[in-house]
């Protein structure tokens, strides 16, 4: 008898259930999974400087949608992004440019 084994998912990202210590992200370009557990996770407030890194964080995400807002910003980071090869998307590099201006 054959067995035909059947891809129930395709794809899964995020914690196997609300209990669980274990996240996996699989990789859309490459098609790989990767997994990890977080050993000790901290469950204090915040630091001032946590807090810091957390609001630069959004301004750089507002930021990055404002560009997409606008055709021209767009148009200029896409001919940028052709000249470089550090970053694969183009997403990620305005972001990266964007939290620059930010720090």
């Amino acid at each position: 008898m054959r067995v035909i084994p059947i891809k129930l998912v395709e794809g899964f990202r995020g914690k196997v259930c609300e209990h669980s210590d274990t996240y996996t992200r699989q990789d859309r370009a490459t098609g790989k999974t990767f997994t990890g557990t977080i050993c000790n996770p901290y469950t204090g407030e915040p630091t001032s400087g946590q807090t810091a890194v957390r609001n630069k964080f959004k301004q750089a995400l507002t930021a990055v949608s404002a560009v997409y807002e606008d055709a021209g910003a767009l148009q200029a980071y896409r001919e940028a992004f052709l000249t470089q090869s550090k970053y694969s998307r183009l997403r990620t590099y305005i972001f990266a440019k964007e939290y620059e201006k930010i720090v």
